[in-house]
Parts: structure tokens; C-alpha cells; sequence
């Protein structure tokens, strides 16, 4: 199957978009050729968004009690699980989060929130009074992941200086009412398109490993790039105690790589981000999965988990020859 690779590199290095069948071919390929799909993508990723990696921090501004009831999430209000639970930080702790987090090496900051209320107005002072010193203290690209936002309130963000919006789709449409009944798959795309409509740069991505089959894979991947999204976070699920998927079976590291670079080959000018789950998922195939055509990672720690010490990851891809700022 070797030729299925070759061809769907000539394909995308020529400009052309990778077809909706060879993608699923591509799922089909066996695991011993995995990492010449992952060298394809990887020459994609230099040709298309050079060398240049995009590290972000999270800060998890608000925990838990979230109304929505994503089957993944610790912090669902539905569950029972061991997730902090905390009010909205302040303004000065979350710029110094900033600050610190562009001391350890990252070039983005996202702040997220769960339970966001649209119409509570004191959070969202918060949230805007925060991306404007950010903005204006740090060097960082401002991002900010608070749920469902009304237009007005990404016309203040834009005007604030935010960069980016986070509003992942999760997973398929297909698989979605699988994993989510509060909201439905439309609202997300919906709200993703309204970002970019406002000008503010567009993050979606999704959860790999929760259920789902490669054909629910491949159509997210064709969705994100049908919807434009600028960055795609590659998250591989951590099942949660006391969550409906806290007993669903890992995926094998190098079933992960291979949609990563799957993803690279169908969104070749995208950001691929690898981020939650990448430690306890990949163990020591992480830098082989920066070798598969991602250009990002999230630094630090995650929304309600430990992530790895930052300064292993800045060596890390120090080593694999990424420009690092």
C-alpha cells in the first residue's frame, strides 16, 4: 500500500486536496507503513507552514459545573468526578499566568472557561479586560475558549485583541449525538463560521480515541477543513473516572500518529496541534508525532490534568529541528 501514500503525496504537494476516498484508504494502510505516512506528511507540513511551531498555554479561568454534557468532560455538571471546581479568576491572576507561561516558552495563551455564562457580564469584563493587557503586557497571541458567545461579544474580543477563538467540533457529525445531547453539532459549526465572519482567527479540533470509527475520523477532518479552521488541536482522549467514556480503551500510539498525519495531508495549511492526552496516549512516541506533520502543542498543563514540564517539551523540539520562539 506503499502507493496509496505516494500518491496522496504528490497529491497534496501539487496543491491539490486530498480526495475524501483516498483519506479513508489511507485509514486502511497497515500499521508497519505508518511511519512512511507520517514522512509524507511531514514534507506537507514544511512545504506548506514551514518550521515554525506554535506553542500554547492554557489557563482554565473557571472550573466545573458546567451545564452541557459532553460524555468526555470532568467538568460537566452531570458527572461526579474529581475535577477542581472554582469561580471565575481574577483579572491580575490570569495575567500573570500569562506572563509566566510566556516566560516558559509559549507563544500563545488561551483562556477557557466552563459553564460560560454569555450574559453574565461580569465574567465577560473579566475575560475582555484580560485579553487587553495581555494584548498590550506580553508578546503572546491572545486566544480564549468560553463556549457559545453572542456576535457583539466577538466584536469587543476583536477590538480587545484576542487572536483566536477555540470551539472545537469534538467529532463527526455523525458521532456527535453520541457524546453530546445539551447543544447540537450544528450550533458548534455555527459558531465557528461566526468567528471568522468577525475576523477573529478560527481553532477547531476534535477527540480521537472516544468510540468513534476511522470513517468518523476522517469526516471530522473534512469538516474542519470545509469550515476553514485555522488551527486544529488534536486531542486524544484521557478517559475520566465518572464520566460515561472513563472506561473506553486507549488507542495504540501509532493508531494516533497515523491521523495526525492524516490530518496534516487533508488540512495542509492548517496548524495541527497535538494537546490533550498526548503524554499518557503517545509515552515516548511524542516526538515521533511532531514528526508526522503537526506544527504545534500545548506547553504546560492541561484544563483538569498535569501536562509535562515545559521545558522537556521546548528541548524536545529543539532536538527535531523546530524554530522555537
Amino acid at each position: 500500500m506503499l502507493s496509496q501514500i505516494l500518491q496522496a503525496r504528490e497529491t497534496v504537494l501539487s496543491g491539490e486536496p486530498l480526495s475524501y476516498e483516498a483519506a479513508l484508504g489511507l485509514t486502511e494502510i497497515p500499521s508497519v507503513e505508518i511511519p512512511y505516512l507520517a514522512a509524507a506528511a511531514n514534507e506537507v507540513r514544511e512545504k506548506f507552514v514551514g518550521n515554525h511551531i506554535e506553542s500554547c498555554a492554557l489557563s482554565n479561568i473557571k472550573s466545573g459545573n458546567c451545564s452541557e454534557d459532553c460524555k468526555f468532560c470532568a467538568q460537566s455538571g452531570h458527572y461526579k468526578t474529581d475535577s477542581p471546581v472554582y469561580p471565575q479568576i481574577s483579572v491580575e491572576e490570569i495575567v500573570e499566568q500569562a506572563k509566566n507561561a510566556e516566560t516558559m516558552g509559549a507563544s500563545e495563551f488561551c483562556m477557557v472557561s466552563s459553564g460560560w455564562g454569555a450574559t453574565n457580564d461580569r465574567e465577560f469584563s473579566v475575560v475582555l479586560e484580560a485579553v487587553r493587557r495581555i494584548s498590550s503586557e506580553t508578546k503572546l497571541f491572545v486566544d480564549c475558549s468560553l463556549g457559545f458567545m453572542t456576535s457583539e461579544q466577538m466584536v469587543q474580543l476583536k477590538d480587545a485583541g484576542l487572536y483566536r477563538n477555540n470551539h472545537n467540533l469534538e467529532a463527526s457529525r455523525d458521532y456527535f449525538e453520541k457524546i453530546c445531547a445539551t447543544h447540537t453539532y450544528q450550533d458548534r459549526v455555527n459558531h465557528v463560521e461566526m468567528v471568522r465572519h468577525y475576523g477573529i482567527h478560527p481553532c477547531s479540533g476534535g477527540i480521537l480515541g472516544m468510540g468513534e470509527t476511522p470513517k468518523d475520523r476522517v469526516d471530522l477532518a473534512f469538516e474542519l477543513a470545509r469550515i476553514g479552521a485555522d488551527c486544529v488541536p488534536v486531542n486524544i482522549l484521557n478517559p475520566r473516572a465518572g464520566t460515561p467514556l472513563g472506561h473506553v480503551a486507549a488507542l495504540e500510539p501509532m493508531e494516533i500518529i497515523r491521523y495526525i498525519a492524516l490530518y496534516r495531508l487533508i488540512l495542509p495549511k492548517s496548524t495541527i496541534k497535538i494537546a490533550g492526552g498526548r503524554e499518557v496516549n503517545l509515552r515516548d512516541l511524542q516526538a515521533m508525532a511532531m514528526q508526522a506533520g503537526a506544527n504545534g502543542l500545548i506547553l504546560g498543563n492541561y484544563l483538569t490534568t498535569m501536562g509535562r514540564n515545559p521545558a522537556r517539551d521546548i528541548q524536545m523540539l529543539k532536538d527535531l529541528g523546530f524554530e522555537v520562539k
